[in-house]
């Protein structure tokens, strides 16, 4: 018997992303403030192709001020807006 870990709404969600995306201008991707590069989908890079990028930190009053200014600083020289894969 084989363990599928990869659950159903995340494949749905694909592939709705999949659908929709002809029709939009831009990608906004929320990410959690204390944990930026964790909290990233590692498939939404491969599934947005070229579309722009707008990362939003959310939870900020939970993170640290000074790491949350470093993530603005780094998403917003474009590091990872390119390439959510490399460190």
């Amino acid at each position: 018997m084989s363990i599928q870990w990869y659950p159903g709404h995340m494949h749905k969600a694909g592939k709705e992303i999949k659908e929709v995306l002809p029709k939009i201008d831009v990608v906004i991707e929320i990410l959690d403030a204390r944990i930026p590069f964790s909290s990233q989908n590692p498939l939404l890079h491969a599934i947005r192709a070229d579309k722009p990028c707008l990362k939003l930190l959310h939870k900020c009053d939970l993170a640290d001020p000074d790491f949350t200014q470093q993530w603005q600083d780094f998403f917003r020289d474009g590091a990872k807006c390119k390439n959510a894969n490399h460190a």
